[in-house]
């Protein structure tokens, strides 16, 4: 039952999970492990570099947004006064201040050119639709 449980009383013990328990103990170093290089397995592999990727940064924008149940349009709403649904990239970066959530440069870099406009707006009405989207 509770595979290298060894009751202090032997009569107590179930002999088919004791027996089942020998069984495991028995053959859980069977094959050689001598050829398992754990240095160079753990340090030598490539890391991933995921702070370009703006799905990522947006998904952990959601996780936040979620956890403080907060309503971003309405910090944009602030900003944009003619309810246009595009703000100045500064003024994003101004938004994200406000809600307390800072990323690197690149990954700043990287979500404002996916929601960039032809005038060099950020979309702020796309960027809250698919941040809420976290809530359906």
């Amino acid at each position: 039952m509770f595979p290298g449980y060894t009751p202090k009383n032997p009569q107590q013990a179930p002999t088919a999970a004791l027996e089942e328990a020998k069984a495991t103990q028995a053959t859980f170093y069977r094959g050689s492990t001598k050829d398992i290089n754990v240095l160079q397995s753990r340090f030598s592999q490539q890391s991933v570099n995921i702070a370009n990727d703006p799905s990522d940064i947006e998904q952990r924008l959601q996780a936040v947004v979620v956890m403080k149940r907060l309503r971003i349009e309405e910090f944009f709403k602030d900003f944009d006064k003619l309810r246009k649904g595009k703000v100045t990239v500064p003024q994003f970066k101004g938004v994200l201040s406000m809600m307390n959530y800072y990323m690197t440069e690149e990954e700043f870099e990287a979500l404002s050119n996916k929601y960039a406009t032809s005038d060099n707006m950020f979309n702020y009405a796309q960027f809250c639709h698919n941040i809420n989207s976290a809530f359906t």
